[in-house]
C-alpha cells in the first residue's frame, strides 16, 4: 500500500520516516523538516504561506513601532550674557547649553550663527587672545579665532550631511567662548536634523 504525499494532507497519513538512516543523501521526512520547505500546492500550502506572512508581518510592525520616525528640522535660539572678563563656559552660565538630544536620537548640527550686539559684519567684533569654542558634554567640536586678521564675530558656519557635528543621545551641546565682548549678550542661533540613533 502506498500513500499519497503527506505534505499535501498531513492529517490522516502517517509520518514518512527515513528507511535508510546511514544513507546521508536522505533523511527523516516530518512535520519540522516540512515546515522548512515550501509544500507543493494543495491544503497545505494556504496554511504554510499564511503563517509565514503573519510572522513577518508581526516583525516588520515591530520595527516600524521603533524606527518610524521621519527626520525634523531643528531650529532654536539661545541668549547668553558674557562676564567682566567676556568669557561664556557652561559651568558657570547655565544659558550657555544650546541644545541637549532626547534620548534614543540624535541631531546633526548644519548651522551656527554667532552674533554680538554692536558688531556686523562690516564692524565686527574683535579681542586679542579671544576665541569661541562649540562644545558637546564639554568636549571641544568646533571653534575660531577673534583675533584680528584671523576670525570675529559675527560667524556664520555650515555643514553638510556628512560633515555636521552630531549631539547624541543625552548629550549637551553648548557655547564656550574666551576674551570675547564684556559683558554682553551673546545670541547664538542653531539648525540641524534629528534622526533616531543608529548604534554601530
Amino acid at each position: 500500500m502506498s500513500y499519497p504525499d503527506p505534505r499535501v494532507n498531513p492529517q490522516g497519513f502517517p509520518y514518512a520516516t527515513d528507511i535508510f538512516p546511514n544513507d546521508t543523501e536522505l533523511s527523516a521526512d516530518g512535520p519540522a523538516e516540512w515546515k522548512r520547505e515550501l509544500p507543493p500546492f494543495g491544503p497545505a500550502f494556504v496554511p504554510f504561506i499564511d503563517g509565514r506572512l503573519t510572522e513577518l508581518e508581526k516583525a516588520v510592525h515591530r520595527l516600524i513601532a521603533v524606527w518610524a520616525f521621519q527626520s525634523v528640522t531643528i531650529t532654536d535660539v539661545a541668549t547668553v550674557n558674557t562676564d567682566s572678563s567676556g568669557n561664556i563656559d557652561l559651568p558657570a552660565q547655565g544659558n550657555a547649553s544650546l541644545y541637549e538630544s532626547p534620548a534614543g536620537f540624535t541631531l546633526a548640527l548644519h548651522r551656527l550663527v554667532i552674533t554680538v550686539g554692536g558688531s556686523t559684519f562690516g564692524s565686527p567684533f574683535t579681542g586679542a587672545g579671544g576665541y569661541w569654542e562649540l562644545r558637546v558634554n564639554q568636549g571641544t567640536i568646533y571653534g575660531a579665532s577673534m583675533v584680528s586678521g584671523s576670525g570675529s564675530l559675527p560667524v556664520v558656519v555650515q555643514w553638510g550631511t556628512r560633515d555636521a557635528p552630531r549631539v547624541r543621545a543625552g548629550q549637551v551641546l553648548s557655547l564656550f567662548m574666551s576674551g570675547g565682548p564684556t559683558s554682553k549678550a551673546v545670541t547664538v542661533a542653531i539648525q540641524g536634523t534629528l534622526d533616531r540613533t543608529q548604534e554601530g
